[in-house]
């Protein structure tokens, strides 16, 4: 019986792509919360840009705080006046602080981080 295991197991480890072929190389983002409340979040890093989603249903766009100083994007959010919030997420590279786009619709708000010193392909003959 163990051989059956062992062939399934090689047999289905070999039918994927490896992820970090696909996606990348993996990294590990420090991310620190308020005791109170934490938002959902999803995190994307693409060659020139991260992303980050944040899942904000019961806050308004005005009691939303965005603040990147050194590396470390600070969400800061007030649920009422006596609740709220924040996170940070210490990000794995140099970004440009003054190009930072986000949007806020319906609850979600939207972070588009532009990396520093982002490198172009070059062909070389």
């Amino acid at each position: 019986m163990k051989d059956f295991f062992d062939e399934f197991e090689r047999i289905f480890s070999s039918s994927f792509i490896d992820e970090d072929d696909f996606f990348g190389p993996r990294r590990s983002y420090k991310i620190e919360h308020s005791s109170f409340e934490s938002p959902f979040l999803d995190m994307w890093e693409t060659q020139k840009d991260i992303l980050i989603i944040f899942d904000l249903p019961a806050v308004e766009k005005k009691d939303i705080d965005v603040i990147v100083e050194k590396n470390v994007l600070t969400l800061k959010a007030n649920i009422d006046q006596n609740n709220g919030f924040f996170t940070k997420i210490h990000l794995p590279t140099e970004v440009l602080a003054n190009k930072i786009e986000s949007k806020f619709k319906n609850g979600v708000l939207e972070v588009i981080i532009p990396k520093k010193n982002v490198s172009k392909s070059a062909k070389i003959d």
